[in-house]
């Protein structure tokens, strides 16, 4: 059975496990299904391919990508070398476009696929949201339209570069070589090579490209139909210089209408005047709201404003009894978010427009009471479904994060009854600028429960999920949220 019909097999079958083809010469691929959907798809070459497009996009200089190849041999994970050399989106990205390529070339792959059915899945590359039988349909018309240039591919010829065309197009024209190689064009292209093809058929489609062999024919306008027997013709010759009609000079020179100066000039319609002098004068109150209310400013000179105080909108600072005991005015501060850290010159109070530093122990405990949440959300799934189930749920609570928190649980693995490797986390956390942290690691540990109560409400009886609720109430409060 071709692989793809395999593929298409087990998913009508619900199967949970992975599906591997091997292909001699080139890298074996592994499709992932968890209840007949595709959850993963990777190859055993896919750390050098990412790195291939990082480099090609200009993300990383090609020294940077042999450094990035060589920690690539040693490392347990592509995602342990790619977090925190690029940016997390830039990774999320990338590992969306080498799923679906992986899925591509085990579609058309030839042989024999091994199924290894199992109950949990564990792999670096999650892909969620996606409907399994439209992704296939998809790319299944992908396939097709890009068919004609799959091997052996026919070089290609320049004609020119007629717009519009988008950046990647002309990337993709100036990288053609000179023999018209495709296969050098999606070496060079920093996107998967289905993708690049697509992008190629499109070039070819508007005329900036040609299949060596192939003709450019314009379209020719269609010819005239032939008189059929069904045409009668007159009788006699027909007059092609039929006499022309004659107009009088007097019907040329007709008299013009005439139109009377007094209807053109017509005097306008007058409206009177509005005089602000006949308006009643503007109370004091109407207008203290433009009035300037600086009592500080303004009296060297520039003039002194006399508003009353009740007009002013704004908080004396300098006079609250704001210091704690042993404190002094050097160590006052206010916490404000988002913002960079501002000190008032030569005032009482300092202002710091950004969240305080997290420390180590309080990264430790916020792990920690979402690894108590996490412990009992487990052992609701184990009591439910059996033993098991509640670590490979949580696990993949970890690993379908969204990509803004897909770096802080990179490499993190749930223990068998639920909890987070907190040294992991802590380590990733760490690699993050230190405005962020707080932050970071409030949302995705919000973010992770929420999902994981989310699961509970599907998969748990209502019974157990209200003992659920009961063990951890209070959580919110001991993350600091």
């Amino acid at each position: 059975m071709r692989p793809a019909d395999a593929l298409r097999r087990h998913m009508e079958m619900g199967s949970t496990g992975s599906l591997t083809v091997e292909r001699p010469g080139d890298s074996d691929i592994a499709i992932y299904l968890m209840q007949g959907e595709i959850l993963a798809a990777e190859a055993t070459d896919d750390g050098p391919q990412l790195v291939r497009r990082l480099v090609n996009g200009g993300h990383v200089s090609a020294d940077l990508g042999q450094s990035l190849l060589a920690r690539l041999a040693n490392a347990a994970q592509v995602g342990d070398v790619l977090f925190g050399t690029v940016p997390d989106d830039v990774v999320m990205d990338l590992y969306g476009r080498r799923f679906r390529q992986n899925l591509v070339d085990f579609l058309l792959a030839e042989g024999d696929s091994e199924f290894a059915s199992c109950e949990d899945i564990h792999v670096e590359n999650v892909q969620v949201g996606h409907d399994s039988y439209e992704l296939l349909e998809q790319l299944d018309a992908a396939l097709a339209r890009v068919g004609r240039l799959l091997p052996p591919a026919t070089p290609l010829l320049l004609v020119g570069d007629e717009p519009p065309l988008s950046n990647f197009q002309i990337m993709l024209l100036e990288s053609l070589p000179v023999d018209g190689s495709l296969d050098a064009m999606l070496d060079a292209s920093p996107r998967e090579p289905v993708e690049t093809m697509l992008e190629v058929l499109a070039l070819l489609d508007q005329g900036s490209l040609l299949l060596d062999g192939e003709e450019n024919v314009e379209l020719l306008q269609a010819p005239d139909e032939e008189i059929t027997a069904d045409h009668e013709e007159p009788d006699g010759d027909i007059e092609l210089m039929a006499e022309p009609m004659v107009v009088d000079d007097d019907e040329l020179m007709a008299e013009p209408m005439v139109v009377d100066d007094d209807e053109l000039m017509a005097e306008p319609t007058v409206v009177d005047d509005i005089s602000l002098l006949d308006q009643p004068p503007l109370d004091e109150r109407d207008i203290a709201v433009f009035a300037d209310n600086d009592f500080s400013r303004g009296r060297s000179g520039d003039g002194i404003f006399s508003v009353s105080r009740e007009l002013l909108d704004t908080v004396d600072l300098s006079g609250l009894a704001l210091l704690g005991p042993g404190e002094s005015d050097d160590e006052l501060l206010l916490e404000m978010e988002d913002g960079d850290e501002i000190e008032a010159a030569g005032g009482a109070v300092s202002l710091r427009f950004g969240s305080p530093p997290l420390t180590h122990e309080e990264a430790i405990t916020k792990i920690e009471v979402t690894n108590e949440v996490l412990r009992q959300l487990a052992q609701a799934l184990d009591d439910e479904h059996g033993s098991g189930s509640g670590q490979a749920s949580v696990q993949l609570l970890l690993e379908s994060s969204g990509s803004a928190f897909a770096s802080l649980f990179a490499g993190v693995d749930a223990s068998r009854d639920g909890a987070l490797d907190t040294m992991r986390v802590l380590g990733n956390i760490d690699k993050r600028p230190e405005s962020e942290r707080r932050r970071s690691l409030n949302r995705a540990m919000r973010d992770l429960v929420e999902r994981g109560f989310t699961l509970a409400v599907e998969r748990v009886s209502e019974g157990r999920f209200e003992l659920l609720l009961e063990r951890i109430a209070g959580y919110q409060h001991r993350l600091g949220l």
